[in-house]
């Protein structure tokens, strides 16, 4: 599936375009901690402006939320490719995983006459630091 361009990136404020920015820098999903603490321009708004400015990242669909669990929330780019992701039990730390969208479980629901519009699958386990 195909996602949109950043598109009309100029429209938006600098808190925004700075959340762009990180979660650009990065190659894993970040939470809003991880974004306050690699940007020092983050780290100095205040938290309910940051959570507006995701909001409304993500109602641009520029970002996308990465439900992790019931309480914690990662954070990635929408343009990003089609992936999964693998979350440590211990260290909570989230890592993208590749994948096709040909995948077994995606030519299953096809054959059923479901179109599958996104997926997202999450795989829990331990990193390599937490083993």
């Amino acid at each position: 599936m195909a996602k949109k361009p950043l598109s009309n990136f100029q429209q938006l404020t600098t808190s925004s375009r700075e959340i762009v920015k990180t979660l650009s820098q990065s190659s894993d999903p970040l939470s809003v901690k991880e974004l306050t603490q690699i940007s020092p321009l983050l780290s100095k708004i205040n938290k309910t402006t940051l959570y507006r400015n995701l909001e409304l990242l993500i109602t641009r669909e520029v970002v996308r939320p990465v439900m992790v669990n019931a309480t914690a929330t990662y954070y990635e780019l929408a343009s990003l490719s089609h992936h999964h992701h693998a979350v440590c039990m211990q260290c909570l730390k989230i890592m993208d995983v590749p994948c096709s969208q040909e995948q077994p479980h995606i030519l299953q629901t096809r054959a059923k006459g479901f179109q599958t519009k996104d997926t997202d699958i999450i795989y829990h386990g331990l990193c390599a630091k937490c083993q």
